[in-house]
């Protein structure tokens, strides 16, 4: 369950990197769960152009991913100190 909550958080911080219109395109499909043919008329544009801002929402979310996971990658975990009885 701590896999899912980390992923989850991972994908909400991509989320709130990506541009207001893309935020809205993928909520509507996955939050919401429309079709994207009921989506395109709650985001007041025809299906085909759904479709596309659908497709490219979606690659830029996979890119914001990319750069989280490769920023996470490179941050160095600090060594952990023990104490040593004298």
């Amino acid at each position: 369950m701590a896999v899912g909550l980390a992923e989850g958080g991972r994908v909400a911080a991509a989320l709130r990197r990506l541009p207001e219109r893309d935020r809205e395109t993928l909520l509507l499909v996955a939050w919401e769960g429309l079709e994207p043919r009921d989506a395109a008329v709650a985001a007041g544009c025809s299906a085909k152009a759904f479709s596309v801002r659908l497709h490219r929402a979606r690659r830029r979310l996979a890119a914001v991913l990319e750069e989280i996971d490769a920023t996470e990658r490179r941050v160095p975990v600090p060594a952990v100190r023990r104490s040593v009885p004298s």
